[in-house]
């Protein structure tokens, strides 16, 4: 029997949906059941903070004026994936939606001893009081907080994150004069992966020698081109000649790869599906799009995701 037109590319597209759902929903399962995982990603929670101010600038409104402390050189913690971004944008969502009336926001870091352990402490602090102590109580009650708006996680999800960082979660709460948040998080002698070295200001001093790349794109001229030029900085290069070998290569060397540099247009699967599909399995692996054709070429009927954007320069 002859197979009806796209059928291929539909079926891959309900594949992908479903795939995703089911990651997305066991990543909220174990963060709110608190079960184990490996932290295997150390990074720096002040660049983190400091990568943050964009969102939350977008989630204090603009009646209220955020402080953001960055005293500390370098606060050096054990993760994985952006679960501890999530964390950090629940609490500034949860924070920033009681207490209104408030006019300023806190964010600090410092380094603090708990029971003879020492901890990275993120303080989160209003000036004005919008909770009452009932509200305190309920903060991390599953059946008592609604998820709060957008893709942010709730409380009680947030809680659990922490505990499988080994942390634990302080709420400062006085009537009258504000909320504050701590987080802590044990500090770890780890020091983050540094993938690039080099001087941004000179290209020529630019090396890639820790990085490990994926290439997908279904051309084999711009295969061999950008790999070769990623083997010339010193990267460890990859290559898939569509969408499907990608996702094995991921099955085989998910541990090693820094980054997917893939193409937009590909047939079967495009590489924004590619994107959905490795990402919800593998949040630790950075993503980039290429593409021949501009924005409102061949690939302006793909949605792209919401945090990328064209840029039409070459790269």
């Amino acid at each position: 029997m002859k197979r009806p037109e796209g059928a291929d590319s539909v079926s891959v597209l309900k594949i992908s949906e479903t795939v995703k759902r089911v990651c997305d929903f066991n990543a909220a399962l174990m963060d709110f059941c608190g079960v184990h995982v490996d932290l295997k990603q150390a990074i720096d929670l002040k660049a983190l903070l400091m990568d943050e101010k964009a969102a939350f600038y977008n989630i204090v409104p603009d009646n209220m004026t955020l402080h953001l402390s960055d005293n500390e050189s370098a606060a050096h913690v054990m993760t994985y994936g952006d679960a501890l971004r999530k964390v950090m944008r629940a609490f500034m969502q949860h924070l920033v939606q009681s207490s209104k009336g408030a006019t300023g926001i806190y964010v600090g870091l410092q380094r603090a001893v708990h029971s003879g352990q020492d901890y990275w402490r993120i303080a989160m602090t209003s000036d004005v009081d919008g909770m009452n102590e009932a509200d305190i109580h309920c903060l991390f009650d599953p059946y008592s907080l609604v998820t709060a708006k957008d893709d942010s996680l709730a409380l009680p999800q947030a809680q659990g994150i922490v505990g499988q960082h080994g942390g634990f979660i302080e709420v400062d709460h006085q009537p009258g004069m504000g909320t504050t948040y701590r987080i802590y998080l044990p500090c770890s002698d780890a020091v983050p992966k540094q993938e690039i070295q080099g001087d941004a200001s000179n290209p020529a001093s630019i090396r890639l020698s820790d990085s490990t790349i994926l290439i997908v794109d279904d051309d084999i001229g711009i295969l061999d081109i950008v790999s070769s030029m990623l083997k010339d900085l010193g990267a460890d290069v990859l290559m898939a000649k569509h969408a499907n070998e990608a996702l094995l290569i991921m099955d085989e060397h998910e541990s090693q790869i820094d980054l997917v540099l893939s193409d937009i247009v590909m047939p079967d699967m495009n590489g924004v599906q590619l994107y959905e599909l490795i990402t919800a399995m593998s949040p630790d692996v950075r993503f980039m799009f290429m593409s021949a054709f501009p924005g409102r070429g061949q690939a302006s009927p793909i949605t792209m995701p919401g945090r990328y954007r064209f840029n039409s320069q070459a790269v």
